[in-house]
């Protein structure tokens, strides 16, 4: 099944890093909301609207995200918000479980799993 795959508010190596990896795995769909580092006032309601992604890749500071991402996660039908530290070192996947899954190292087999739902907690 391919999956819709929004990546938004993410810094442009690591947007490009996803985008390949998808890529080359190729069963999901990507689209890249907007096109620069600065996107702090990037209207995520709007884009969830416009794309209805199934996956949404975005950038953390570590086990939180975005507040607005709640009420798209909220919706119990297997959506995912995959966020990626800023560096690049480690990633959370949020879904309908109370607590973000830690995948621990990032690799771009971990984000492929994770966005194809393929990860299973250890």
């Amino acid at each position: 099944m391919t999956q819709r795959v929004l990546i938004i508010k993410l810094p442009s190596l690591l947007r490009q890093i996803v985008s390949d990896a998808l890529a080359v795995d190729g069963r999901a769909e990507v689209i890249e909301y907007g096109d620069d580092d600065g996107e702090e006032n990037l209207d995520l309601i709007a884009a969830i609207s416009q794309y209805e992604p199934d996956v949404i890749v975005t950038s953390s500071t570590g086990r939180e995200i975005d507040p607005a991402l709640d009420e798209y996660l909220s919706a119990d039908d297997g959506r995912r918000v995959l966020a990626i530290e800023r560096v690049g070192r480690a990633a959370y996947l949020f879904s309908m479980r109370p607590e973000p899954l830690a995948l621990g190292e990032m690799s771009t087999d971990t984000l492929v799993h994770a966005i194809h739902d393929e990860f299973t907690e250890h």
